[in-house]
């Protein structure tokens, strides 16, 4: 089970902020009855969910590895208006997301997917996915600080 809102953001449409929105003002409907609850609980076993009179489809899985920059923020829009990872991406054709987290005075490589198994695989602790991270630092630091 999970919420309308990330069915529509898991299914490649939008951000979760968007697909509130969406629902909100009537465009997607669950067996036939429109929802406004963007929090309603979805089967996607049993339940028919349309997006503007449209079935949700299973995309074909797309992966991007981008060098993040310093200077931009993992996230789809910023109120503060700083530069995002999506603004280095134009044309992708579907919605991906951020495979984990890289902060804004951070650079390094940067999963982006609409593969979401793969992603949670990847993220949750329970699948004991190592990952490397290589940091470095303008003086030495302790063993407290690392």
């Amino acid at each position: 089970l999970k919420t309308l809102e990330r069915v529509l953001s898991k299914a490649g449409l939008g951000s979760r902020v968007e697909a509130r929105r969406w629902v909100a003002a009537g465009r997607v409907t669950v067996n036939g009855r429109v929802i406004r609850d963007p929090d309603a609980w979805i089967d996607m076993q049993r339940d028919k969910v349309r997006f503007d009179d449209e079935p949700l489809k299973r995309r074909a899985p797309v992966y991007i590895l981008l060098y993040k920059p310093t200077g931009y923020i993992t996230t789809y829009r910023d109120p503060q208006k700083r530069p995002t990872v999506y603004d280095l991406l134009k044309d992708v054709g579907t919605f991906v997301s951020p495979v984990g987290r890289l902060d804004l005075d951070t650079s390094g490589l940067l999963l982006l997917t609409n593969d979401n198994q793969l992603a949670e695989r990847i993220t949750n602790p329970d699948s004991h996915v190592p990952k490397t991270y290589l940091v470095k630092s303008s003086k030495r630091l302790s063993d407290e600080q690392l």
